[in-house]
């Protein structure tokens, strides 16, 4: 509140000081501060970027450049106007004041506003700048033995300052008028700061040490997928605890949900920072939604633990005082992810990106994958819906699923489909991946997987794409046996395949007529989940045979795997070696006899 008081205070005091200089001195001092106010929201990130992050606390260098751009040119510029045009005034002596008044309010407002908006950008505790914050940040701790705090109302109204002047919007709009007109350059003022005043306060809305600076090139994005549903997150406490709960999330119609995998690089860390902390609110989508230019915070994050399925959180239970919005939150990416996050947007159907925005001055160019020409069938609505270790633990009652429409236009898949063979040697996926989601650390080289985790929709994909992954890295010294399930059907090992493919299979094996065994590297399935067709392939080719690697399957559910689906596990062989036996390992007492399937590794 002292703060607020404060600006209004200020304004009164600039506005009735122009007022008594009379109309031609007020003139002037309004043009030039509109004008250098103008200039330094376009120029101050060039010089905090360039000029003052990289010598001193990267986290003020924004906010002393737009105080120092401002403030600077505008008293060079007055002292040289006093100094070089000679005061006459030929108006009546009412106009004179009258006028003088009408400027000095323009002028108290862009100035006091400009400087209101480098303050909002210092990084005060949580953006409570002496008694006043924008975003309402609430304690996720009770202060006191008696404090019960309430859950935030995420969409309450932002707070404005100077009691109703709004001092700061005020200048932002008339700078964002003049960018897109006379000082216009090739990028739209507008179109990358929708809402200038806001973004400056919900970036700063944060915790203490999620610092709000990352330079230029300190993100990429790694990928996007379009999602159904996000969860809260209730964790059981005490000694006995039960497993924590995910519930489904009601979504308000008409939008969809955008997850946004972005890798946060080591040149985002600033000086005595040990790792990525940040809030949700500095994740920032900008794009255009019907050609009017509008940006997004994220709203939810993949869970903490490392399990599956992979789920994101919008909400998470604070004690006992129910589910408080992640965005109130400090996160940093999951040990061993590098440095990647999943966030997630809710956006209206028909907002194209442009960028997403790290910690202000971070970012990345954004293309929604193929999926976004075909928007998914209706949402979903859970009535009860919990699932504890990852495993449904009630009923979901759900909407039929209508059918996968044809997809038209730009990005519609062509030659697309699995192609289906028997056990076989070679490099090669039965389908080119061009749209998928990654899992997992995934590393690729050129159109091959060398390791990791993906999964894509079959209808989204391009055979005749330039570009994706359409085969499996196999080292120069093996070769890598194709073994497809199906084929077992008749055999004693079939069941347990099936049921150790969709759980965590790790000790798999085949074996040569010389008595060497090799074991499970990867497998990849395709089979229709919930009326589309899905593909999905685990492959990890360094080191042979790694014990831990794969895990469940992220789409593909036991049930899925039918009669129609198609299951294949991969082993690296040595070149030459003819596979003559299938076991599911441990404590197996029976193997499949594959010797009269000829399987016999090229040379």
């Amino acid at each position: 509140m002292l703060f607020s008081l404060t600006v209004f205070v200020l304004v009164l005091v600039v506005a009735f000081f122009q007022a008594t200089h009379g109309l031609y001195s007020a003139l002037i001092m309004a043009v030039l501060t509109i004008c250098c106010a103008a200039v330094a929201v376009g120029t101050y990130e060039w010089v905090a970027v360039n000029a003052l992050a990289p010598y001193w606390k990267a986290e003020y260098a924004c906010p002393i450049a737009l105080a120092v751009t401002f403030g600077v040119p505008l008293i060079i510029l007055r002292v040289v106007s006093d100094k070089a045009i000679p005061r006459a005034c030929l108006v009546p002596s009412w106009l004179d004041r009258a006028g003088g008044g009408i400027c000095g309010v323009v002028t108290a407002l862009v100035m006091v506003g400009v400087m209101a908006l480098a303050v909002q950008m210092i990084p005060f505790h949580n953006g409570n700048i002496i008694g006043y914050a924008r975003v309402a940040v609430h304690p996720l701790e009770p202060a006191g033995a008696g404090d019960r705090p309430s859950p935030p109302d995420e969409d309450a109204a932002d707070s404005e300052l100077a009691l109703g002047l709004t001092p700061d919007r005020f200048a932002a709009g008339f700078v964002a008028l003049l960018s897109d007109g006379l000082f216009s350059d090739s990028r739209s003022f507008v179109g990358d700061h929708p809402d200038f005043v806001e973004e400056i306060g919900w970036i700063s809305a944060a915790p203490a040490l999620a610092k709000p600076f990352a330079p230029p090139g300190s993100i990429s994005v790694v990928g996007t997928e379009e999602l159904q549903t996000l969860h809260t997150y209730r964790k059981g406490t005490g000694r006995d605890a039960p497993p924590p709960v995910y519930e489904p999330v009601e979504l308000e119609s008409g939008k969809t949900l955008r997850m946004i995998r972005v890798q946060i690089k080591r040149e985002a860390l600033l000086k005595g920072d040990r790792s990525h902390v940040f809030s949700l609110r500095q994740f920032r989508l900008v794009g255009r939604e019907k050609d009017v230019p509008k940006h997004y915070y994220a709203v939810a994050i993949q869970q903490e633990a490392d399990e599956t399925p992979n789920r994101h959180v919008r909400f998470k239970q604070n004690g006992q005082y129910g589910d408080w919005p992640v965005s109130e939150m400090g996160f940093e990416p999951r040990d061993g992810n590098r440095g990647e996050v999943e966030v997630v947007f809710e956006l209206p159907e028909n907002f194209e990106p442009a960028f997403i925005e790290y910690k202000r001055c971070a970012r990345a160019v954004v293309k929604f994958e193929s999926d976004a020409g075909a928007r998914a069938p209706a949402r979903r609505r859970a009535r009860t819906v919990a699932y504890r270790d990852g495993e449904q633990a009630s009923a979901a009652l759900q909407k039929e699923q209508p059918k996968d429409e044809p997809r038209k236009g730009r990005g519609r898949a062509r030659g697309a489909g699995v192609k289906k063979a028997g056990s076989h040697f070679g490099d090669a996926l039965p389908i080119k991946l061009v749209s998928y989601k990654r899992l997992k650390n995934v590393e690729t080289k050129r159109s091959a997987l060398v390791d990791g985790h993906l999964v894509g929709y079959v209808a989204e994909q391009d055979a005749e794409a330039e570009d994706g992954i359409s085969k499996l890295h196999v080292p120069s010294d093996k070769r890598l046996l194709h073994l497809r399930v199906g084929n077992l059907s008749a055999k004693s090992t079939y069941g347990k395949a099936i049921g150790g493919a969709i759980k965590a299979i790790q000790n798999y094996q085949v074996e040569d007529d010389n008595g060497r065994r090799y074991v499970i590297v990867g497998k990849y399935a395709s089979a229709t989940v919930e009326s589309k067709s899905v593909f999905e392939v685990q492959y990890f080719s360094s080191p042979v045979g790694k014990m831990g690697s794969l895990g469940k399957f992220d789409k593909i559910k036991e049930d899925d795997l039918g009669k129609k689906a198609d299951l294949v596990f991969l082993f690296l062989v040595e070149p030459g070696a003819k596979i003559v036996s299938f076991s599911t390992g441990g404590t197996a007492t029976r193997r499949d006899d594959l010797s009269g399937d000829n399987l016999v590794a090229p040379k």
